[in-house]
């Protein structure tokens, strides 16, 4: 099994574009050689309507790690994900006429 860690402040988690995934709610650790495997990330936005789970982040995705903030990949976000999440507006409904 592997040990998982919740971080003690909330750390924002966001593309190196920009778009807010949400936050770290666990930090997975190798047993064996103590190093930061994966980090669970809770979504907000697009995310919670994709995802039914936390979003898994591997080590390397992480172009930064700071106190507050972690930067990944644009990547980690398939193309497109936002346009997915987002209701289309409803259809103008058809008008039959009744011609007999």
């Amino acid at each position: 099994m592997t040990p998982r860690f919740s971080p003690k402040a909330k750390i924002h988690v966001r593309t190196s574009s920009g778009q807010a995934l949400g936050h770290v709610v666990g930090i997975e650790v190798d047993q064996d050689t103590g190093r930061v495997t994966d980090f669970l990330v809770s979504g907000q936005g697009v995310l919670p309507l994709l995802l039914e789970s936390p979003l898994v982040i591997a080590w390397n995705q992480v172009v930064e790690w700071t106190d507050e903030n972690l930067i990944v990949r644009d990547a980690v976000v398939p193309a497109g994900a936002s346009q997915i999440a987002v209701a289309s507006p409803p259809a103008t409904p058809a008008h039959f006429s009744d011609r007999s």
